[in-house]
């Protein structure tokens, strides 16, 4: 009885207007060739522009292929007049042991008043 972890890029999309490449892993376990269990599948997006450093030569191969120079600068076009802001606030407290650590503030969002 031999239980082996495998992971495999079983599916690839390329989607949308700006061809963000969709890469789909699944992993199983099997036990002398013979899945165990089922299947669970990651999902995630290579956009335009972003860094294919870790992926599979499958997947730098089509990004590379569809992610075209013009095509990049087409997706960071949309957000060039976009303003992104940081908004996280965080405030130092300190525990029973006196250790300080950092907690995110929520930010109060009014109710909508009734009608």
């Amino acid at each position: 009885m031999a239980l082996i972890k495998v992971s495999k890029l079983d599916k690839t999309e390329i989607v949308g207007e700006f061809k963000h490449v969709q890469c789909r892993t699944a992993t199983w376990v099997e036990d002398d060739g013979v899945i165990v269990g089922g299947k669970q599948f990651h999902r995630h997006v290579v956009s335009p522009g972003d860094d294919t450093t870790g992926e599979t030569a499958e997947t730098i191969a089509i990004c590379k292929a569809v992610h075209t120079p013009e095509l990049v600068e087409a997706y960071k076009a949309q957000f060039a007049d976009e303003v992104i802001e940081d908004i996280t606030t965080f405030e130092t407290l300190v525990d029973e042991n006196g250790n300080e650590y950092q907690s995110e503030i929520m930010p109060v969002v009014p109710d909508e008043p009734s009608t």
